[in-house]
């Protein structure tokens, strides 16, 4: 999506002049946009769009309908073509419409104007939780985020041209998402790239003292990473992280400390440190791919055509476990209830059952893998805010036939 707003301002003035080449390129990078998420995402472009093309035009109502609206509607036309190709090529359109068009998009617009009014203002998502998710979006960078917002505002009437136009692009995705009753952060997302462009050419404007609250912030997870790395190390042997991993630890820590001290450093530094911070984190869940977290050859062969049970909080547990054991049935069930009772289960079933990760194998286990957990209960967050990590964020998954099973 940003992609087409970034077309736009390269190539300006020419983009904007352009009948049918740049709303044919506008058009084609919509489509993958569209086809790779949803239909809805053509409103922001649109809106964007014809946002961007009005103030050029310096809210010349009759020069945009006769030069801008033509291309655009070109632009929506074609993206909308692309996306329809999911109809045509998928073996079952009639779902499509069904759970993905009336269900997934549709279904989250208000069901009146007194509950939608409700939910914007104070009932459910509201636009106050929604405005406060470019920070969440932001991450570690959510402090230097609110001191660009803040320099922005006090300098707008210095900023220059293509500034304007990407906090009209930001804005424009922030007031559209706005509309469905269902308002989530998530949908902010796209703009973070255009947020991204703006601190890096205002990031003199913002106060050092943003900058180094993110850095405290990254030091103090890198040294959790780190002490976690180590507990994870101790049961799993330190030869199963990249060799990398415990190396660029120091030295990241070292130089968020730097950053923090020198103040020449401080801006340039910051992203290199929440960059770290990322690729270690990288290092960390690595661990949990193979081998250790998934399942060895011999006990997907045993488990060749038969049905698993997984215990499931959400519905992507049991899409994991299709990955992991592809030539299964797997079946979930809500987590916490009792395995289905016969006949619904077959005398021939399997099970995955969960435990500590250094918890002995149950009785006629046939393999187990090392799984990271989430979603965890308030008092487990207490616990591990306590100290008590390893016991509730490291598991180890034993699958076991069911008849072995009280």
């Amino acid at each position: 999506m940003f992609a087409c707003f970034f077309t736009m301002l390269w190539w300006k003035p020419k983009s904007f002049d352009s009948r049918f080449l740049f709303p044919t390129l506008l058009g084609l990078l919509a489509g993958m946009a569209l086809l790779t998420k949803s239909f809805a995402q053509l409103l922001p472009i649109c809106v964007g769009l014809s946002w961007w093309h009005l103030h050029v035009q310096k809210w010349r109502l009759t020069s945009f309908l006769k030069h801008s609206l033509p291309g655009l509607l070109w632009t929506a036309i074609l993206s909308l073509f692309i996306f329809s190709l999911w109809f045509i090529l998928d073996p079952d359109p009639a779902a499509i419409w069904q759970e993905f068009v009336m269900k997934e998009n549709v279904g989250k617009m208000g069901s009146g104007i007194g509950s939608w009014i409700a939910g914007f203002l104070w009932d459910g998502n509201t636009v106050w939780s929604l405005a406060g998710s470019w920070f969440f979006n932001a991450g570690l960078l959510a402090f230097p985020l609110f001191g660009l917002m803040a320099a922005s505002w006090n300098r707008r009437s210095d900023l220059m041209e293509d500034e304007r136009l990407l906090w009209i692009w930001v804005l424009a995705i922030f007031l559209v998402f706005c509309i469905p009753s269902e308002r989530s952060g998530r949908y902010l997302l796209e703009g973070m790239p255009a947020l991204a462009v703006l601190m890096a050419v205002r990031s003199d404007s913002i106060g050092r003292y943003a900058f180094v609250v993110s850095l405290g912030l990254v030091t103090g997870l890198l040294l959790s990473l780190g002490w976690i790395s180590l507990l994870l190390a101790n049961d799993v042997g330190i030869s199963a992280f990249p060799w990398w991993h415990f190396p660029l630890l120091l030295a990241a820590i070292g130089l968020s400390a730097a950053a923090i001290l020198r103040a020449p450093l401080t801006v340039f530094c910051t992203p290199i440190t929440v960059l770290s911070f990322f690729l270690l984190l990288s290092g960390f869940l690595s661990v949990f791919d193979a081998p250790l977290g998934t399942f060895n050859r011999a006990v997907i062969e045993s488990a060749r055509g038969r049905v698993v049970w997984v215990p499931e909080k959400f519905r992507s547990k049991a899409e994991t476990h299709r990955f992991l054991l592809p030539y299964s049935i797997v079946r979930g069930y809500p987590a916490g209830e009792k395995i289905p009772d016969p006949p619904t289960r077959g005398p021939n079933d399997l099970m995955v059952i969960q435990g500590p990760i250094d918890s002995p194998g149950p009785e006629g286990a046939i393999g187990s893998r090392i799984d990271i957990t989430s979603r965890h209960k308030a008092w487990q967050i207490g616990e591990m805010a306590a100290g008590k990590v390893r016991k509730h964020l490291f598991a180890r998954e034993w699958l076991v036939p069911v008849e072995s099973m009280p």
